[in-house]
């Protein structure tokens, strides 16, 4: 673990730029991920709805 850390220290002290876009692609990754999921979700809400519908009212 200490190894991990002082790595990170040197890169950081080398390119903090270097860190921070690597940080930045990552939460672009989640924010991705997560919009997809509710995406999926609201859809997955939709059909159900739909289906209900067309149940009760045929």
């Amino acid at each position: 673990m200490e190894t991990a850390v002082k790595l990170q220290q040197i890169l950081f002290s080398k390119s903090p730029m270097l860190l921070t876009e690597n940080q930045n692609e990552c939460n672009v990754r989640l924010l991705k991920k997560f919009y997809a999921i509710n995406f999926l979700k609201r859809r997955a809400d939709q059909i159900i709805i739909n289906k209900t519908f067309n149940i009760l009212y045929s």
